[in-house]
């Protein structure tokens, strides 16, 4: 009309009257999603402002990964935009999934760590030289394997039949550098009944590394 309202009132103009809400008609206790077409309590749709999505919670989980398959680059890209543009809120949220998934991510970790002994003592390594700020510019996984093949052995006690782990010659704890020119091989119990006095055992073994 003329007015800029039309001639037909919304509720004449509804597909279904029976289904007709007033718009400040408060939203009622069961909505059902266009998708799968089942009636779903409120809680089962994702909020969207004052109303609700029209697909419950699995229904556009299903969609948005199928999107993200077609659109992979695009999804890629959105959301490398979205945490530059929001990174307190994305850690907000790792944080909050860790919280609803420690058990499960305990274990996980529990798993690799089983199964990567090796990587899980250089991580522990680059741990504890971040936290007492060494110097040194690390220590690689080729850097120690070669080293550890060179003696063969435990340079504490010389057993071969043990597992080796790298042990700073100079502590970090006082001021030693984290490189592969401060690493020695030694064992579980040689390195820790060293402790972190400076005994470099290398000396003793120069003459056998090829």
């Amino acid at each position: 009309m003329k007015d800029g309202h039309l001639n037909v009132c919304r509720l004449c103009r509804a597909v279904d009257r029976e289904k007709y809400r007033p718009m400040d008609a408060p939203q009622p206790a069961i909505k059902v999603c266009t998708k799968c077409g089942k009636a779903k309590s409120l809680a089962d749709f994702t909020p969207k402002g004052a109303a609700f999505a029209s697909r419950c919670k699995p229904c556009l989980a299903e969609v948005t990964r199928e999107w993200r398959v077609r659109n992979l680059e695009k999804a890629r890209v959105r959301d490398r935009q979205y945490r530059e543009k929001n990174p307190h809120k994305v850690r907000a949220a790792s944080r909050a999934h860790y919280q609803r998934n420690r058990a499960y991510y305990a274990a996980k970790n529990a798993e690799w760590t089983r199964k990567n002994p090796e990587a899980n003592r250089a991580r522990r390594a680059r741990y504890r030289a971040r936290k007492a700020a060494a110097p040194g510019s690390g220590v690689t996984a080729v850097e120690w394997a070669e080293l550890r093949v060179a003696y063969g052995c435990c340079l504490g006690c010389l057993r071969t039949d043990v597992p080796l782990e790298p042990d700073h010659v100079w502590a970090l704890a006082l001021g030693g550098p984290h490189s592969i020119d401060n690493i020695q091989p030694l064992c579980r119990s040689c390195n820790a009944s060293k402790g972190t006095t400076g005994i470099d055992y290398r000396i003793y073994h120069e003459h056998e590394v090829v």
